[in-house]
């Protein structure tokens, strides 16, 4: 059967590499009782009183798990299974809905209804869902579904669906931006914008507002919104447009003039 340590720093289930053998003998008695048929799985924030706080935590027919009424063959956090391979290969999410990565850490773990189902959540950019109301979970159990892969995505190992790291999850295309032959100039495409190692990730993109400007644009720039310093000589735009016309100064210096002449 599985063998779990529960580490109080983290008021979690840690489940170890060397499974426990399970014998023969009633708890605390000498007589022998009928062949051990039954192991307790668990998943990180399983009850603490599920197992006996041997060194071993043992997951052999526990008497406080098997007992509980909710440590069943279909339960939500304890789960009784008929092996050690069969309790390995049971998948477990997590489960609700979230829109920040604290509310995240406060969503229950709960096994999925086959070994073999997936996990889902949202996709988040810049530490916000696209879509607020796609919900992590088991896939298609528990009303979490995944079916546009620009709000939402899947993945197949046990407790996968976990919040992403700054740089990890979705990002922007926009334009670059190069500055040559005393003119900025503009790429022929959108690509993908670089994820930071650490912050915010792009949401938006930028580009110069005078084109015969070195001053107040990155060259190769383009990717994220303006800087503060840049603020009077930048502008923002959404995603992949960042490429269109913008005046240069001198050019809406005429437009004005002759906007106050006529």
């Amino acid at each position: 059967c599985p063998h779990y340590k529960y580490v109080e720093t983290e008021n979690a289930w840690a489940v170890q590499t060397d499974p426990v053998k399970c014998d023969p003998f009633k708890p605390n008695s000498a007589a022998q009782s009928s062949k051990v048929t039954t192991c307790v799985a668990l998943t990180p924030d399983a009850a603490f009183n599920l197992l006996p706080k041997y060194d071993s935590q043992r997951s052999c027919n526990s008497p406080t798990a098997v007992t509980d009424a909710s440590c069943t063959d279909d339960g939500k956090q304890c789960r009784t299974c008929t092996s050690g391979d069969a309790c390995a290969n049971l998948r477990y999410c997590k489960t609700g809905t979230a829109t920040t990565a604290a509310a995240y850490g406060a969503l229950p773990w709960y096994f999925c209804t086959t070994a073999s189902a997936k996990c889902t959540r949202p996709v988040i950019v810049n530490g916000i869902p696209v879509d607020t109301a796609m919900k992590f979970g088991c896939l298609d159990e528990n009303s979490a579904t995944c079916t546009d892969t620009t709000k939402c995505s899947t993945c197949s190992t046990t407790g996968c669906n976990t919040w992403p790291a700054a740089g990890s999850d979705y990002v922007v295309k926009c334009y670059t931006w190069t500055w040559s032959d005393d003119k900025w100039t503009k790429s022929s495409s959108a690509t993908a914008c670089s994820t930071p190692t650490a912050g915010p990730l792009p949401t938006s993109c930028s580009l110069p507002k005078d084109r015969n400007t070195k001053d107040g644009f990155t060259a190769g720039g383009g990717c994220g919104a303006c800087t503060t310093a840049n603020a009077k000589t930048c502008l923002n735009t959404i995603a992949e447009k960042n490429s269109g016309y913008m005046p240069t100064a001198s050019v809406l210096g005429i437009l004005l003039l002759i906007s106050l002449l006529f």
